[in-house]
């Protein structure tokens, strides 16, 4: 029963958790080139398991933080166009009455 609660209880991804994985993904990955002296390189191999493991997991976290924003601005996106789209139809819908008011033969014209 307490892991059905603990689950209940999560945390969902935001604005601020997925810059901060895509930050962490793009300090991990670059962490081998900008200070080479922490993940020292293995001569019988020619690179380092440490520095693999970072670049390996940079990307992962770093893309999990990155989908997460694309997918967000790709929904954002949409609904900003549907609700654009949906202005778009009133103001034409509107137009397009006022245009069978004007074209209408006076005598024939309803009074509002």
């Amino acid at each position: 029963m307490a892991f059905i609660a603990a689950v209940s209880t999560t945390i969902t991804m935001n604005l601020p958790n997925s810059i901060s994985l895509l930050t962490l993904g793009i300090f991990m990955r670059l962490l081998p080139i900008m200070v080479p002296s922490w993940v020292p390189v293995d001569p019988s191999i020619g690179t380092s398991a440490c520095a693999l493991w970072l670049i390996l997991t940079g990307y992962v976290i770093g893309g999990t933080g990155a989908v997460w924003l694309l997918r967000e601005g790709a929904r954002k996106t949409v609904f900003a166009l549907g609700r654009a789209n949906a202005r778009l139809h009133v103001l034409a819908e509107a137009r397009a009455e006022r245009l069978a008011r004007r074209s209408a033969p006076s005598g024939t014209r309803a009074r509002a």
